[in-house]
């Protein structure tokens, strides 16, 4: 991401990039603050949703591609609104993908139910 930064591959990514690190710090640490926070049906729900959030995350992702690429968004030339509707798509990727995350930790954390705080089985 560095590198990408510094030879002029734009700025948006690391907006992204913040919320990521954040989660990342998570990886291979017990996810007991989940499990307190979560209920069980809410865990559920929520690790039952991870997969099509993620695919809707990907898709906000490649929409915000392609405007950045082509300036082309279905009925639309005038350039404040394509500007608006980028911001936007910015945003609601950055949501869907904390969303994603929450989904994926649900999941973990009803996977391993069975080694609670155990961050060796996260592996």
């Amino acid at each position: 991401m560095l590198i990408l930064t510094l030879v002029g591959g734009g700025l948006a990514h690391i907006v992204l990039f913040l919320s990521v690190w954040g989660f990342a710090t998570r990886i291979n640490r017990p996810l007991s603050w989940w499990r307190k926070v979560l209920s069980t049906k809410s865990r559920n729900v929520l690790a039952a949703l991870w997969r099509p959030v993620l695919v809707l995350t990907t898709l906000s992702w490649a929409m915000i591609m392609q405007l950045g690429i082509f300036g082309y968004f279905p009925g639309q030339t005038e350039p404040d609104v394509l500007l608006s509707i980028t911001f936007g798509s910015v945003l609601l990727t950055l949501l869907l993908a904390s969303l994603t995350f929450v989904c994926a930790f649900a999941s973990d954390t009803r996977r391993n139910d069975s080694s609670y705080g155990d961050a060796a089985s996260f592996r």
